[in-house]
């Protein structure tokens, strides 16, 4: 769990089978229950810290990649998920793959067509500053006058 201070918190509990652990940092927490071991937690770490400059759900993306490449879980991924919260009441970014053999290269493939596709339409949407939204805005602009 990150707080929107960015204050980290994550449990491993004493009973799970195989390796599983958890790292935590300001503005990320990462664990995992049935991974390889601990290098794969170190290199999510790793390319979270390092690519600071990028959006979070990039971030997120990368992250999940190289947590796939060091090993990931022990059983073999099949699902990955990149969900985003701001500060409206729906996400900024939900990208999801599910049943896949190659679950974090799809998720860098969707992650690419939701910035492209539907990204801008989230970013038209009403806010709590902005009731109507930009894209009704254009939309009533747009409308002939009778």
């Amino acid at each position: 769990m990150v707080d929107r201070h960015g204050r980290s918190y994550a449990f491993t509990g004493s009973q799970t089978k195989g390796w599983a652990g958890h790292r935590t940092g300001t503005g990320y927490a990462v664990q995992g229950n049935r991974l390889v071991g601990p290098q794969t937690l170190a290199e999510i770490v790793r390319v979270f810290e390092e690519s600071g400059e990028l959006n979070l759900a990039e971030r997120l993306v990368l992250a999940i990649g190289a947590g796939e490449e060091a090993g990931g879980d022990r059983h073999g991924a099949r699902s990955a998920t990149v969900t985003v919260i701001g500060d409206q009441p729906y996400p900024l970014w939900d990208v999801r793959v599910d049943d896949s053999e190659h679950p974090a290269r799809d998720l860098r493939r969707l992650h690419g067509v939701f910035r492209e596709e539907v990204l801008p339409t989230i970013r038209g949407m009403p806010t709590r500053d902005d009731p109507m939204g930009e894209a009704a805005r254009q939309a009533l602009a747009a409308k002939p006058s009778e």
